[in-house]
C-alpha cells in the first residue's frame, strides 16, 4: 500500500514587535509624552548617556507616568520663554532653534513605530543645534582676539569630541546582531517585555534553541501578567516542542486577554489537533476564520484537518480553494486541492491542480499525480511522474515504477 503525503500547512511565529500599543495611549499622555520627548531629544544631544537602540515609553510599574513626565510642557515653556528673552534679536539663534522645532514636531505628535523617541529620524532637526553651537563658535572662540577665551574653547571642544568618538565606538558593539542589541536595550529597561520578546524569537529562528526563547517568554509574562504577545508565542513554542498542555494553557490566558487575535485561535487550534481534538480545532479555525477571513493560512489549516482526519474532502477543497483565491500565487493551496481530491477519487479534478502546484514550485505534487494516474490504470504516465517526483528529491515508492 501506497502512504499519502499529508497536507501541508505552514505555522509560524508572528512577532508583535512591541509590549505597548500606541493605538491604546491615551490621548492626555500622547501630549505629555510629546513634550517630554522634546527635552529627551534636547538632552541627549549634548549629553550622549543612557542610549539605547529602543527607548520604552516612561512608564511606571502600575502603568502610570512619571512625575517628570508632567513637568515636561513647563520646562518646555520656560524653554521657549528664555529663547525669545534672550535671543530673539539673534537671528541664527532663533532659526536653528526653530529649525530643530519645526522638524521635530511630526516626531513629537506622530507615533515613531512602537517607541517612544527614535533618534535615528533626528538627524536633519540637529543641524539647526548644531548650526547654533557653529555660530557661537565662531563668534565667541575661534575668532576670539582674547587668547585665554580661544584656549578655553579649544580645550571644551576637544573634550566633547573625545567623549562623543568614544560613546560612538563604544555604541558599535551594541550592534553586533539583534541579540547583543536586544540585551543592550535590556540593560536599560530591565522590565522590557519587547526585549525577552525579541531575543526569544533569535534563540528560536537564529539559533534554533526553542528552550531558550521559552525561558525569555515565561520571563516576559512574570513581569508584565497582562502581556498578549507573550502567551500568544508561548503557545506556539510548546506546541513546537509537543507540549501541548501548557500551549493550550497559555493561549487560554492570552485568549482572554485578546479574544479577538486570531495567531491565538490558530495556535490553539494546532494544539487541539496534536491532541487529536479535531472538534475544538475545527471550532477555533472557524471563529478564527469569522474573524478575519481574508487570512488563507486559517483556510488551509482547517482544510487540512478535513481531509486528513475526518475524511471531509469536499469541505477541504472549499477551503483550499478559498485559499488560494485569497493568494492566487500560493502552491501549497493548489497541492493541497489536489491531494484532496485525489483522496476523494476526484482523480481528474486531482490532476490539473497538481500541475498548477508543481508551476508555483511545488514538485510533490508530481508524486500525488503519479497516485492519481496510478488509481486510473494509467501506468506509464504514473511512472513518469513517479520519475519527475524522485528527480526533484521526493521519496516515492519503487511500486510506482512498475
Amino acid at each position: 500500500m501506497v502512504n499519502t503525503p499529508k497536507t501541508l500547512c505552514r505555522p509560524s511565529a508572528q512577532q508583535s514587535g512591541s509590549g505597548i500599543n500606541e493605538a491604546k495611549i491615551p490621548l492626555s499622555d500622547r501630549f505629555f509624552f510629546g513634550f517630554y520627548g522634546y527635552i529627551v531629544y534636547l538632552f541627549k544631544t549634548v549629553f550622549p548617556f543612557s542610549l539605547s537602540g529602543f527607548y520604552e515609553f516612561p512608564y511606571t510599574g502600575t502603568g502610570n507616568l512619571p512625575v517628570w513626565v508632567y513637568t515636561a510642557p513647563i520646562l518646555v515653556a520656560a524653554l521657549f520663554f528664555a529663547v525669545y528673552r534672550f535671543f530673539r534679536n539673534t537671528p541664527p539663534v532663533l532659526f536653528g532653534f526653530l529649525f530643530f522645532t519645526v522638524i521635530l514636531l511630526p516626531l513629537l505628535v506622530l507615533p515613531v513605530g512602537k517607541a517612544f523617541i527614535g533618534e535615528r529620524y533626528t538627524y536633519i532637526p540637529y543641524i539647526g543645534l548644531f548650526f547654533i553651537m557653529g555660530w557661537l563658535a565662531d563668534r565667541g572662540g575661534i575668532l576670539s582676539s582674547v587668547p585665554a577665551k580661544r584656549t578655553i574653547f579649544l580645550i571644551i571642544a576637544g573634550a566633547f569630541s573625545l567623549l562623543f568618538a568614544f560613546r560612538t565606538y563604544s555604541r558599535t558593539t551594541v550592534f553586533k546582531d539583534s541579540l547583543t542589541f536586544w540585551n543592550d536595550v535590556s540593560d536599560s529597561y530591565p522590565r522590557s517585555t519587547i526585549a525577552c520578546e525579541q531575543r526569544a524569537m533569535y534563540y528560536y529562528y537564529n539559533l534554533g534553541n526553542t528552550d531558550a526563547a521559552v525561558t525569555q517568554l515565561e520571563h516576559a509574562i512574570t513581569l508584565n501578567p497582562v502581556y498578549t504577545s507573550g502567551y500568544r508565542l508561548l503557545g506556539f513554542f510548546y506546541n513546537q516542542t509537543g507540549q501541548n498542555d501548557l500551549a493550550i494553557d497559555r493561549l487560554n490566558k492570552g485568549y482572554k486577554l485578546d479574544p479577538s487575535n486570531t495567531d491565538i485561535l490558530f495556535y490553539r487550534a494546532n494544539a487541539w489537533c496534536a491532541q487529536k481534538n479535531y472538534r475544538q480545532a475545527l471550532a477555533d479555525y472557524s471563529e478564527g476564520i469569522r474573524k478575519a477571513p481574508d487570512r488563507a493560512d486559517l483556510r488551509i489549516a482547517r482544510g487540512a484537518v478535513y481531509s486528513d482526519y475526518l475524511a471531509r474532502y469536499d469541505s477541504a477543497i472549499i477551503d483550499f480553494r478559498e485559499a488560494f483565491r485569497l493568494e492566487p500565487g500560493n502552491g501549497i493551496s493548489c497541492q493541497n486541492i489536489g491531494l484532496a481530491a485525489y483522496k476523494a477519487g476526484q482523480y481528474d479534478t486531482a490532476i490539473p491542480w497538481c500541475d498548477k502546484a508543481i508551476q508555483l514550485g511545488k514538485p510533490a505534487a508530481y508524486f500525488i499525480k503519479s497516485l492519481c494516474f496510478a488509481k486510473k490504470g494509467d501506468h506509464p504516465a504514473a511512472s513518469r511522474e513517479a520519475k519527475l517526483a524522485r528527480q526533484a528529491g521526493i521519496v516515492v515508492p519503487d511500486s510506482l515504477f512498475r
